[in-house]
């Protein structure tokens, strides 16, 4: 079970003074329930001992028993920082990642590695899943009120105080114990007893230190009303034990809170109608325009795109006179077999990948479709009769159509990816009618189908690139299934999520191996630039200006070089062997020099032969065989050099050796020109800041030329020389630029930052802010 995990390395913006007071408050109660889970693991190894069936099961629990009691200390620290940093990564402008160190394994160990793991998870799995249900209400609140100050979705799972983070925390913490498994399980069972269940306290303090400081303190009433009166007419009464996980009490109001918004912003902009809200005109039957043919302008809005107040019963349409202009409300379901009707026959329009799409005007659409079939009732219609929705549905078609106006017109997303998606928007309408929880839970299958969709095709930059993409084909063929498949049955999109989420696991995969291969040959040219600028700053500071034999000359900078270029990239320049090599070079250098004193000459005379042995044995490291020849020159200049300096000191020799040619030894350049750092422009300062804030598997779209726009995702940012590298939806290498270079793309507008955040979540979250700001804010459309 020994494992690291690396955190992503994604900047985290400083955790509120609220929840600060959270970690501070919740993390002292945690310290004291493992302290008692401590207190209580000696009693429990030493019954399990005294239970042992063999003396070998004996001395396993006295043995893990005495490891426990030493390591305490460092588990409950180890716990208490793994819980303080999941606090830390709520914020995280990408979510932590996990990854499992690459550990040799036997073969015969495999299994018995899986099969630990296995256990400690199902272990995991049912402490969460009991505290959940124990738990529930005061889980689901302190999340959302989390998300209400962090403005962003936290997932159930990233929740720092939720049973999941919490025994993660805990598992991680005893990683490093050595001790059996059994005794794992124990461990995990006393955190489940002495921990997990008694989380009410901590839940507790959590919720009344986010209530005191003004954060979502109606929740609580909320749920206490649900429990007593029916919502969104209800037929009984929703008891708070009885809501799911998926589905906290609060989310049951969602809906009538976006009535309310649309009731409110249509009351402000009665007028005209206003960009992104539906028309102002009232809800009741007597205003329905009648149907417009389907190329006639929707400036004048259909009438049953305004919403009365959500109180009034969709059931009892004001009483009209039978009048031509008279209007005759749609039931929901009636609706759908409308919708079902469009569906079927867009669905085999072919896709334009190349152009972009508009969004369908529902209304329109609805109101034209309807007039054209024979009366819902079964009836041939009046003359002068037109159809209204009944408002709940009417406020639905008005929702689902201001979140496709965001979606097909998010910059974010490729034009091919817009013209898929659109596809779907009479599908998804059908849904929010089927089930208006789609518009309050983030984990409603539909929802989560449009973004694993629009997630899948970020990286997508034209239509041509797509006629042999496996993702494209996939996600193709799923657009198509909804179209062709759906009616009424939700779980189509459950299961569709489920097949698409598998075959972008395995797509990911084969990525992240091109991708892996690209970072790892970068950053090796990286290092081979750095070693080659460090080894010729080396040598021209150690060998610039002294008077060298030119063959010798050239074995330095030729031969020598590269064995420290190697023995740089290999063992990094505080290894001994750099050390080594650099000391071989000095001596090298000494040799070759022309020396008067009889004691340096005779010292020299000692060195030259472990010297030969030293040059010798680092052209066999690097596999030099081509400066085998360079290398017996060098020796024969050496013995050359010291033959000629002992005839000068020996009176009664009177040989006269020729004097060997030497030059000064110029400045080397080891590194290719192409490669040298060219002097540049020096960008803003709050540019360069810009730059620093894109982390690694960011998506951006670049501008190559002036016709050629790229999306690409930046794979790895190598050091030295701050180049930023990208690579494409395959994983390939596209381009690489500096960050100087980046910084006035940025400026030059040629550089575009993706946000591949859920989107639905933002198109939902832009809605509810413009119907917001309209609210406060009418101004109608000049």
């Amino acid at each position: 079970m020994n494992q690291t995990r690396n955190q992503s390395t994604a900047k985290t913006r400083p955790l509120p003074p609220v929840l600060q007071s959270v970690k501070h408050d919740t993390r002292l109660l945690l310290a004291e329930r493992i302290n008692a889970l401590f207190q209580s693991a000696d009693d429990a190894l030493f019954e399990m001992a005294d239970r042992a069936s063999s003396d070998t099961d004996q001395n396993l629990y006295f043995d893990s028993m005495r490891i426990v009691r030493l390591q305490r200390a460092s588990i409950a620290q180890k716990f208490v920082d793994n819980y303080s940093r999941n606090w830390g990564q709520i914020l995280s402008v990408s979510a932590p990642i996990t990854q499992q160190p690459a550990v040799e394994l036997q073969a015969e160990d495999f299994s018995l590695v899986q099969n630990d793991e296995l256990e400690i998870s199902v272990a995991a799995a049912g402490i969460s899943s009991k505290v959940t249900s124990m738990f529930l209400l005061p889980i689901t609140q302190l999340t959302k009120r989390i998300e209400s100050v962090c403005d962003k979705t936290i997932e159930p799972q990233r929740n720092p105080l939720g049973p999941q983070s919490l025994s993660q925390a805990f598992i991680q913490g005893i990683e490093t114990l050595d001790v059996n498994i059994k005794v794992r399980i124990i461990l995990l069972k006393l955190f489940e007893r002495f921990v997990a269940e008694q989380l009410e306290a901590v839940y507790q303090r959590a919720n009344d230190i986010l209530i005191d400081a003004g954060v979502l303190p109606q929740l609580k009433q909320r749920a206490q009303k649900s429990q007593s009166h029916p919502t969104n007419g209800a037929s009984s009464p929703v008891r708070v034990a009885e809501v799911e996980p998926s589905q906290p009490p609060e989310q049951h109001d969602s809906f009538a809170q976006l009535q309310n918004l649309l009731s409110a912003a249509r009351q402000r902009s009665t007028s005209a109608p206003l960009q992104g809200v539906p028309g102002g005109q009232p809800h009741s039957a007597d205003t329905a325009q009648s149907a417009q043919p389907p190329g006639q302008s929707s400036a004048q809005p259909p009438a049953q795109s305004s919403a009365q107040p959500p109180a009034q019963s969709s059931a009892q349409p004001p009483a009209q006179s039978a009048e031509p202009n008279e209007a005759t409300l749609i039931s929901t379901p009636q609706l759908l077999e409308v919708l079902g009707v469009v569906q079927g026959s867009t669905s085999s329009e072919p896709i334009d990948l190349e152009q972009p799409i508009q969004p369908l005007d529902l209304q329109q659409l609805i109101q034209s479709t309807t007039a054209s079939l024979q009366d819902l009732d079964g009836k041939e219609g009046a003359a002068g009769t037109s159809k209204a929705l009944e408002p709940d549905s009417a406020d639905v078609v008005d929702l689902v159509r201001m979140l496709f106006d965001y979606i097909l017109n998010d910059r974010n997303l490729a034009i091919p990816m817009k013209a898929l998606i659109g596809r779907l928007q009479i599908p998804i309408l059908k849904v929010a009618l089927l089930d208006n929880s789609f518009f309050a839970q983030t984990s409603h299958p539909a929802r989560q189908l449009l973004n694993e969709l629009s997630s899948a095709g970020i990286g997508w930059s034209t239509a041509n690139e797509l006629k042999r993409d496996e993702t494209y084909n996939k996600i193709e063929s799923i657009v198509l299934r909804v179209m062709n498949g759906f009616s009424e049955d939700l779980n189509l999109f459950s299961n569709l999520i489920a097949e698409l989420r598998h075959f972008v696991n395995k797509e990911k995969k084969k990525r992240n191996h091109v991708e892996q291969r690209v970072k790892e040959t970068e950053q090796g040219k990286a290092r081979t630039t750095q070693a080659k600028q460090t080894v010729q700053n080396l040598i021209n500071q150690k060998a610039c200006g002294l008077r060298l034999p030119s063959d010798s000359g050239h074995f330095v900078s030729d031969a020598w070089s590269k064995v420290l270029v190697y023995i740089f990239i290999t063992q990094g320049h505080e290894s001994q062997a750099w050390l080594d090599a650099a000391a071989t070079l000095d001596d090298l250098l000494w040799v070759l020099q022309p020396l008067t004193d009889e004691h340096d000459i005779a010292r020299r005379e000692d060195r030259i032969p472990e010297l030969i042995t030293e040059l010798e044995a680092g052209i066999t490291l690097a596999n030099l065989s081509e400066a085998t020849d360079q290398m017996a020159r060098l020796v024969e200049t050496i013995e050359e050099i010291h033959r000629a300096d002992l005839a000068f000191i020996d009176e009664a020799n009177n040989i006269s050796l020729p004097k060997l040619a030497v030059a000064e030894q110029p400045e080397l350049i080891l590194v290719s020109e192409r490669s040298q750092p060219q002097p540049i422009e020096e960008a803003p300062a709050e540019l360069l800041a810009e730059v620093d804030a894109i982390n690694e598997g960011r998506w951006v779209e670049l501008r190559e030329d002036s016709n050629n726009l790229i999306r690409c995702k930046l794979a790895t940012i190598v050091q030295p020389g701050n180049r930023y590298v990208f690579v494409n939806r395959k994983g390939m290498k596209v381009c690489e630029r500096t960050r100087h270079a980046l910084a006035f793309a940025l400026d030059a507008g040629e550089l575009q930052l993706l946000d591949d955040t859920e989107m639905f979540d933002r198109a939902l979250e832009a809605v509810i802010g413009n119907l917001r700001n309209l609210q406060d804010n009418p101004s109608p459309i000049e």
